[in-house]
């Protein structure tokens, strides 16, 4: 089943709008010529709040949007063929750390390990048939200049399955990237907040 954000975002503002203008219609002193500029002004005061925060109160299934706000901890698996030896290469990262991002109508991805991080540059959002949801995206590394010798920028995509498993959420997911490496990752810890660099996501998790 595919969910598209954008069209939830349009249901659920036309929705609000349906209701400010019926509330306003119950108001003696509003006049029907003033309703429209009222609804609209309230609509958009109302839609601003549900996005940002007020969408979080709503369970999952109404809305079609999974909470995944927040810092996710893991680890990551890796493995590419080393061009001069033609032998396949494999690496664990760990801790890896997902920060997510989240309004109602938007979800930023940045995936960070102690040498990079990796921003999403667009996604897609869509239920599966038990009932987990899949998140599909594209995205950008950038390595720190101290690492970029051996691992140079480059651009991937990665799609991730949100689940549970013994009643707890989970995110586990595979990735491919334009220097022919792949890997799967892990995340079964989650803090609330989103952070911007590794040494902060180490610190909520007392790493």
């Amino acid at each position: 089943m595919g969910i598209s954000i954008a069209e939830n975002k349009v249901r659920v503002v036309a929705c609000i709008a349906a209701i400010v203008a019926v509330a306003l219609l119950l108001i003696p002193s509003v006049t029907i010529k003033n309703v429209i500029g009222y609804a609209i002004s309230i609509t958009v005061a109302i839609g601003y709040l549900f996005d940002r925060w007020l969408w979080r109160c709503f369970p999952e299934v109404m809305l079609g949007v999974p909470k995944i706000y927040g810092t996710w901890s893991g680890e990551l698996k890796s493995k590419w063929i080393n061009l001069d030896t033609k032998v396949e290469t494999q690496r664990k990262v760990s801790p890896f750390f997902l920060s997510i991002r989240q309004t109602f109508s938007t979800v930023k991805i940045c995936a960070i390990t102690k040498e990079s991080k990796s921003f999403s540059l667009g996604q897609h959002i869509r239920q599966s048939e038990d009932g987990d949801w899949l998140v599909s995206y594209i995205y950008d590394n950038t390595p720190d200049r101290k690492v970029r010798k051996k691992s140079q920028r480059h651009c991937g995509a990665a799609e991730l399955t949100v689940g549970h498993l013994n009643g707890n959420r989970q995110i586990t997911g595979e990735y491919w990237t334009d220097r022919c490496s792949q890997g799967e990752l892990l995340l079964q810890k989650r803090d609330k907040t989103p952070v911007n660099s590794y040494e902060a996501a180490c610190k909520f998790f007392g790493i």
